[in-house]
């Protein structure tokens, strides 16, 4: 192996020896110029990598983000929504979320298996091409069912429950989950992160890990948990996190 050390200039630099005579380099990023190593026939400038890497994490500020707490839930598909509630039903909004389009209905239904039931699972809207009921690790205990963590939309061998509504009553299969963690945001709130990607956060000095980033346009920036999470970490609704 044939290393050599350069100065900035592309000369020999000044190396420092120890008692033995083994080679300290001076890397103080105060004084010196690039280190730079010859290997293999390539030039590599190690200090400016080493401070680049040191500049981005000094330079990474934590951000605030704000936590929405989720009870179970329902979004339902037109198909499923006409067998429980009529043909063509009119839901009625209670109260928009914080994500743009996006309601809490005065409806509910109820969520059941032959263990236990949730009556009052409020339905969210608008519909969706799928029916998916979102519950917590300590509503699956009551209902004796495994539902797999799963993204939104991501339904493939997850569990099925009895929804009941007024109009009617469905056995449905692959429907199931419990949501990830995860935090809503765009390229201008979220600058540093790319959709899909995991990170942790910090809650009261503890991490909260594997959670998920969501991007859209249109998203605004929050972390959504459900009950079981909020629970174990302390969180309230409205509390905020920290996100590096």
């Amino acid at each position: 192996m044939n290393i050599q050390e350069y100065n900035s200039y592309g000369g020999p630099s000044r190396i420092r020896t120890n008692d033995q005579g083994v080679a300290v380099p001076r890397l103080s990023h105060l004084a010196i110029g690039p280190l730079l190593i010859h290997y293999n026939k390539k030039i590599i400038d190690f200090q400016y990598i080493i401070l680049k890497k040191i500049k981005n994490v000094l330079g990474r500020k934590k951000m605030k983000i704000k936590v929405g707490v989720s009870n179970r839930h329902i979004h339902l598909c037109k198909k499923d929504a006409d067998i429980l509630f009529g043909k063509d039903y009119e839901f009625h909004k209670r109260n928009d979320l914080t994500q743009k389009g996006e309601y809490a209905c005065e409806e509910t239904v109820i969520v059941s298996t032959d263990k236990y039931e949730f009556p009052h699972v409020r339905v969210m809207g608008p519909l969706r091409d799928y029916t998916q009921v979102e519950v917590s690790r300590d509503d699956a205990s009551l209902l004796e069912i495994n539902p797999p963590m799963r993204d939104s939309g991501d339904l493939e061998n997850s569990e099925a429950v009895w929804i009941s509504g007024p109009n009617g009553k469905i056995y449905k299969e692959n429907c199931c989950i419990l949501a990830t963690r995860h935090i809503h945001g765009n390229k201008n709130n979220l600058p540093n992160h790319n959709n899909r990607d995991i990170v942790s956060v910090i809650f009261n000095g503890k991490e909260i890990d594997n959670v998920h980033i969501k991007m859209k346009d249109s998203y605004e920036l929050e972390m959504h948990i459900d009950k079981s999470d909020a629970n174990e970490f302390g969180i309230e609704n409205g509390d905020y996190i920290d996100l590096e």
